[in-house]
């Protein structure tokens, strides 16, 4: 009787957080049965499900903010950010398409090899691809350029074409499968109700579960070369070093903290170094057109990543802010 009683003085201290949690869960349950074709979700709609979902995350986390941290409901939150994700995995990729090169990258690595230096629109009157992998290669975008992304990533391309070739879903439970593995390492350096910003952030669940974004995969592994970076244990010299050349082969943007962790300590960098050639390796294809070198250099400094510096718009909000108070017309050069 006693444990029923805490159990259910338990269950009313946390009424607010259920009903932000169950709340939540209806939209993302709305947005998977809503999103199950190209183009049926518009664009208001997923910004005023995603305010509502901010909204109530960042409710979740005031309501034990000053709360001790032995009283706030972890399973709960973990719970609900497991089924927020659930959701996110059936819920058919919204307003976003950069997941057919992801398909497409896949299937070039598991068909050629490797999937650096092919141009999909090379591919458009090619008779030997199936129905799938036509709508695949209809829906990718900027068709005339290579592929740019790094060759960890690749791998999970592959390792996705190998589960269920043409298809989102693999990629979206891999992806989703990390997230919540992230969650965990955040939860080892971080209050509770922090991480519950993170674990019910609508924009995480909507990038990685959702659109099946791999920046997670970037992200996972400077937290966890965070985590070993501060244990400072005998063999961190070793595994430091592997898990950011990781980072490194997911997003170029691992290069930013690099130098934070590794120092001047030598051995790290000579580790590092060889774990970016390591990685690049089983992408490299022995043929008469390029050396191994040319090969290497090509898979970390693609021509691709050139054209995109050169022709993309980033922060496209500050981008034409700023090009519209300035003399000089910044779109002139793109």
């Amino acid at each position: 009787m006693i444990l029923l009683k805490q159990f259910s003085n338990g269950m009313k201290s946390n009424y607010p957080l259920m009903f932000s949690g169950l709340l939540s869960l209806g939209i993302y349950a709305w947005l998977a049965a809503n999103s199950q074709a190209d183009g049926e979700l518009k664009l208001i709609e997923l910004l005023i499900t995603s305010t509502v979902l901010f909204i109530l995350s960042v409710y979740a986390c005031m309501l034990y903010s000053t709360k001790p941290v032995d009283k706030f409901p972890l399973t709960l939150m973990l719970v609900f950010a497991c089924a927020f994700r659930l959701c996110g995995i059936v819920t058919f990729p919204i307003l976003e398409d950069d997941f057919y090169r992801f398909l497409w990258d896949g299937r070039m690595t598991i068909e050629t090899g490797t999937p650096y230096g092919w141009i999909p629109a090379n591919f458009f009157n090619d008779g030997s691809i199936n129905n799938t992998f036509e709508h695949v290669l209809g829906g990718i975008n900027h068709p005339e350029v290579a592929t740019i992304y790094g060759p960890v990533n690749q791998a999970f391309f592959a390792l996705a074409y190998w589960i269920a070739p043409g298809e989102v879903w693999p990629l979206q439970v891999l992806y989703g499968a990390i997230d919540f593995a992230l969650i965990l390492l955040l939860l080892r350096i971080a209050k509770p109700h922090f991480v519950l910003l993170y674990a019910w952030s609508p924009l995480i669940i909507k990038e990685f579960a959702i659109t099946a974004h791999p920046d997670v995969l970037g992200a996972f592994f400077i937290i966890l070369s965070f985590i070993i970076y501060s244990k400072n244990t005998k063999n961190t010299w070793l595994w430091l070093p592997i898990c950011l050349a990781l980072a490194t082969g997911v997003k170029i943007f691992a290069l930013l903290v690099v130098p934070l962790f590794l120092r001047f300590h030598w051995r790290s960098w000579c580790v590092w170094l060889t774990s970016l050639l390591v990685i690049a390796i089983p992408f490299t294809v022995v043929n008469g057109n390029k050396t191994f070198f040319e090969q290497i250099h090509s898979i970390w400094f693609p021509d691709a990543l050139q054209v995109m510096s050169n022709n993309w718009i980033f922060n496209a909000p500050l981008y034409y802010l700023t090009s519209a108070h300035l003399s000089y017309d910044f779109t002139k050069t793109l």
